[in-house]
């Protein structure tokens, strides 16, 4: 589905916040992704699908990287 212009902002905002709290919590790579992902919401045009599976991708790795910070 599409996502609207609301959702997208809130997407971008809360990965950037996520990037910061990552990076306090001396996860760079996690932060690093977090920060790939909102400039991926910050794209102010319409998500193509090579965006969508690159979502897809971040954010399994993102998934990853927060399981290395529990383990």
């Amino acid at each position: 589905q599409e996502l609207t212009a609301v959702l997208k902002d809130q997407a971008e905002q809360n990965a950037h916040k996520l990037a910061g709290s990552l990076g306090m919590f001396g996860s760079d790579q996690g932060s690093q992704i977090a920060r790939q992902l909102e400039q991926l919401f910050g794209s102010k045009t319409r998500l193509r699908a090579s965006q969508i599976k690159n979502l897809a991708h971040l954010t399994q790795a993102l998934q990853q990287a927060l399981q290395q910070m529990d383990g």
